[in-house]
């Protein structure tokens, strides 16, 4: 069976719970060369294991794109994202998608938002396009 591009987008886009564990570095290597999924929901927590605190031990470029009404990122763990992106010096680019809601990259989300789940796929595929040659 051969999934859309579209469709393997959704399904990376909902893993977010576990998207950091792929980015950590193996044995033997100081920094993870690998982008995780831009969804950003869960990254920051009050916790000493956020998974934001990792960053130090990303090589990679990251994207991350934020919804505007996300419980699992509000407005304030995107602000405590965004200072530690601009500490860890890396390259990575952070936008919020206006008029989006937490799933709406999902087709069949019921707030499926068309217009920036495009824009956000195009993101994520340039992304993939100049990172992973």
């Amino acid at each position: 069976m051969i999934l859309s591009a579209r469709m393997r987008w959704a399904s990376w886009a909902t893993a977010s719970q576990v998207k950091w564990q792929f980015t950590r570095p193996r044995r033997g290597q100081t920094k993870s060369p690998l982008p995780p999924p831009f969804n950003g929901g869960g990254l920051v927590t009050d916790g000493p294991d956020s998974p934001h605190l990792v960053l130090p031990a990303i090589g990679a470029r990251l994207y991350f794109g934020h919804a505007t009404n996300d419980r699992s990122m509000p407005e304030e763990a995107i602000e405590k994202l965004e200072g530690a992106l601009q500490s860890w010096g890396g390259r990575y680019e952070s936008e919020i998608y206006e008029s989006a809601h937490h799933s709406w990259t999902v087709p069949d989300s019921p707030v499926y938002n068309q217009p920036q789940a495009d824009r956000a796929f195009e993101k994520l595929t340039t992304l993939f396009a100049q990172t992973l040659r």
